[in-house]
């Protein structure tokens, strides 16, 4: 009974860590794809920066604090033929613990023939 009552706060620990480590790596994933599909969508565009900014914007609509200057950062410019869109958010995990996220994207425009 006594390896039971030290057992499970240990497992709880273990459940917490794994749902920290799951929510980063989420959260991870949906910031790199918003900055990605910022750029993607911003490069063919004749204002890339304010395309690449809108398109970020409404790709995490829904998102709990996705709003500029509420838990979410973004940086995007457009020089010498290069867009870079960078998306910060700020996470929080379990413990009170705030985390934040970071995903960056570049995209160079080509000469067509």
């Amino acid at each position: 009974m006594l390896t039971l009552a030290a057992t499970i706060p240990l497992l709880m620990l273990l459940v917490a860590a794994m749902i920290n480590v799951s929510t980063v790596t989420s959260a991870q994933t949906f910031v790199n794809e918003a900055a990605l599909q910022g750029a993607r969508v911003g490069i063919r565009s004749a204002d890339p920066a304010a395309t690449a900014r809108a398109a970020v914007l409404s790709f995490g609509e829904g998102v709990s604090g996705w709003r500029l200057d509420d838990r979410l950062g973004l940086d995007v410019s457009f020089a010498r033929r290069t867009l870079n869109v960078e998306v910060r958010y700020r996470l929080e995990i379990l413990g009170g613990q705030s985390r934040v996220i970071t995903g960056r994207s570049s995209i160079r425009t080509v000469d067509m023939p």
